[in-house]
Parts: structure tokens; sequence; C-alpha cells
């Protein structure tokens, strides 16, 4: 079956098609993301997060593009939020950029 027909498939609540298409495009997603992310745990977190998109989305699918091209733009986005989301926790306290902590070594903080 080719892939316009499992979409469509798909698309009409046939998981079985859907499925297919996952199991057609899991490598190629899994080896785009594993070159985006620090660690495997990530790129398997991404991954799943994006099939089960993809599951709620597939009604959006277009069809302008390959199947696997929307899937992977899919983790993509996915592996810049949680690039972001990252990134947010790393902030380091403002203290930590202070010198000497904000005080003088007299006990008298910095005022502002």
């Amino acid at each position: 079956m080719d892939e316009r027909q499992l979409v469509k498939q798909a698309q009409a609540g046939d998981f079985e098609a859907f499925a297919q298409l996952i199991k057609a495009n899991k490598h190629k997603v899994y080896g785009l993301v594993r070159r985006l992310t620090a660690n495997i745990e990530d790129a398997e977190d991404i991954v799943q997060e994006s099939f089960l998109k993809a599951i709620d989305r597939i009604d959006q699918f277009r069809g302008e593009s390959a199947f696997g091209t929307w899937l992977s733009s899919i983790a993509l986005n996915e592996a810049r939020a949680l690039h972001a989301k990252k990134r947010q926790f790393d902030l380091k306290p403002i203290e930590d950029y202070l010198p000497s902590g904000g005080s003088h070594g007299d006990g008298q903080q910095d005022s502002l």
C-alpha cells in the first residue's frame, strides 16, 4: 500500500495504517533526533512525544510533503522545545554572576 493511501486511512482513524507509517519512518526520525540531542534518553523521549503528536494531529497533515518529512518537522520542533526548556533550567541565580556574591566583604550588600 502506498503512503498516500496509508495517510488517508490513518486520518480516517485506522491505527494500523498509522503504525505502518511510523514503522516506515522511525529510523529516519530517530537518526535526526539523535544527532540533535546530547543523550539517548532525550532522543527516545523526543521521538515518543513526536509520534504522539503525530497521532493527535494526523488530520492536519495536508500531503504537501512526504509523511516522513512532516514527522521529522514535528520531531525537530520537539527537540527545539526540549533544548529551550533545558536552557531555562541551566540558568544560574544572578548572585552567581556578581563579584563576591554581591557583598563588599563588610557585610553590606551592593545597592542597585
